[in-house]
């Protein structure tokens, strides 16, 4: 099995740099970049997708299914890993944003440690294991 991992076309949250949530949509350039995906991803035998549930992984996923016509599958096993409420819709450059960051990867091997309501290190590398069983089991099938 060949695995392609494709992040998400530009959001609108990326183009002003700011931590997003599930909802934020794709941009027109992220619309373009997934078409350009299609357009590559045509001369590769693919069998599968498997896209994030977030509103621009499955318009990713939609864009380049148009063309592939595919089996999708949504999956929050790979989801971007989820950030603290208090840095979503923040500008990523902020001082606050940055050391709340600081604070997070300053802690990052302590397993049950929290900021706050964030996905820490422990649960988002166990989160992406099960998503690798969870290929394994595609394999066998």
């Amino acid at each position: 099995m060949k695995v392609y991992f494709v992040r998400h076309g530009q959001s609108e949250y990326n183009i002003k740099d700011l931590w997003q949530h599930e909802k934020v949509p794709l941009s027109v350039k992220g619309k373009k970049q997934a078409e350009f995906l299609a357009k590559r991803f045509s001369k590769i035998p693919i069998d599968l997708i498997i896209s994030s549930p977030s509103c621009r992984g499955r318009d990713t996923a939609k864009i380049i299914n148009k063309k592939l016509k595919k089996k999708v599958i949504f999956s929050e096993l790979i989801t971007e890993r989820k950030m603290p409420q208090e840095t979503i819709g923040k500008y990523a450059y902020s001082k606050k944003v940055i050391a709340i960051e600081k604070v997070i990867r300053k802690n990052a091997k302590i397993p049950k440690w929290h900021y706050s309501d964030e996905e820490n290190f422990a649960e988002f590398k166990g989160r992406i294991k099960k998503f690798f069983g969870y290929l394994n089991k595609l394999k066998k099938e």
